[in-house]
């Protein structure tokens, strides 16, 4: 298994605790990947169809013929904080998902792979504190920024937590799409 991201600090982290048989590297995924054609049975992506949308040839490239692509998608939902916390979230269309499905859809008929399936996939968590709030909306943001978030923001977070918490923490609910396509 072979872990890759453009990030030298991601790649350390994950080095730390990986397994024997897991390897990670930092590569630019946006050029050529250093692996053979036909290299892998299995292509997992969390950061979108990049390596097999219309126009990139390296995800086919390393994938054998038959193997499987498969990617993890956030859909842009934020648990329900855009009704809890309408001023650190915008509201969404009612109608998000079909267009999240709409959006996936399209780019896997645009990806080159045969379609298998297209799944929505609701996540269920509970959130400890209030700062958990605020540490997930400035989630890779400068510090800076999070200064000023935690200094105009946690006590109104913390009043909306505590009203809305269960003794578990603050519910979310996440939906990922899972795409799964394989080579032809």
């Amino acid at each position: 298994m072979i872990g890759i991201d453009v990030v030298d600090g991601y790649i350390a982290t994950a080095r730390k605790d990986a397994e024997d048989n897991i390897t990670f590297l930092v590569v630019d995924a946006d050029g050529t990947l250093p692996f053979p054609d036909g290299y892998f049975d299995v292509v997992f992506t969390k950061k979108g169809p990049w390596l097999f949308h219309k126009g990139m040839k390296e995800g086919h490239r390393i994938l054998r013929s038959g193997g499987i692509a498969l990617g993890l998608y956030h859909c842009r939902s934020d648990g329900h904080f855009r009704s809890l916390f309408p001023g650190l979230y915008q509201p969404l269309p009612d109608n998000h998902m079909d267009e999240i499905r709409a959006i996936y859809e399209q780019q896997l008929s645009e990806s080159g792979l045969e379609k298998v399936e297209l799944q929505i996939i609701e996540e269920v968590e509970y959130l400890s504190t209030p700062e958990d709030v605020l540490i997930r909306k400035c989630f890779g943001q400068k510090e800076s920024l999070k200064r000023i978030v935690w200094q105009r923001c946690l006590k109104d977070v913390e009043e909306i937590f505590y009203r809305h918490a269960t003794s578990r923490g603050l519910k979310v609910i996440n939906y990922h799409a899972l795409m799964i396509g394989k080579a032809v």
